[in-house]
C-alpha cells in the first residue's frame, strides 16, 4: 500500500539486501530456489526473518553516541500531497488501582461505575 501510494517498486519477503550507490541487489527465497533482483533506489521492501536481526550495541558505541550531534531535518512542503490537520498529545492515563483477588464486590462495583463501553 505504501509503495503504491508513493509510486515506488515493491519487493516482498527479502532475506538479503546489498546496497551499492543508487542500486540495490535484493534476494528472496522462492519455491525451488532463490530469486535475485537488482533495482534503483528508492523502493519499498518487506523483510523476511533473518534480514534485520537485532544487534546489541557495545558500550563504546553507546558512549560515543552521547557526544555525536543530533541533526534535525525539516520535511520539504512542496510536492507533498499530505496535510497536517491536527496534532495533539494523548490524554493522560489514570493510575492503576489494585484490588485484592478475593474482593469480587469491589471489582464488580468498579467495573459498573468506571468501565467505559466502546
Amino acid at each position: 500500500m505504501v509503495a503504491e501510494f508513493m509510486d515506488y517498486p515493491f519487493i516482498s519477503y527479502c532475506n538479503k539486501l546489498e546496497l551499492d550507490g543508487t542500486k540495490a541487489r535484493v534476494s528472496r527465497e522462492i519455491e525451488g530456489g532463490v530469486e535475485v533482483a537488482e533495482l534503483e533506489l528508492p523502493f519499498v521492501l518487506s523483510a523476511a526473518k533473518g534480514l534485520a536481526e537485532q544487534r546489541i550495541p557495545n558500550m563504546k558505541g553507546i558512549m560515543e553516541a552521547k557526544n555525536k550531534p543530533l541533526t534535525v531535518l525539516t520535511v520539504p512542503k512542496e510536492n507533498s500531497s499530505l496535510e497536517l490537520i491536527k496534532f495533539e498529545l494523548p490524554s493522560a492515563k489514570s493510575g492503576v488501582q489494585m484490588i485484592a483477588a478475593d474482593d469480587m464486590d469491589t471489582l464488580v462495583r468498579i467495573l459498573h461505575e468506571e468501565a467505559k463501553v466502546i
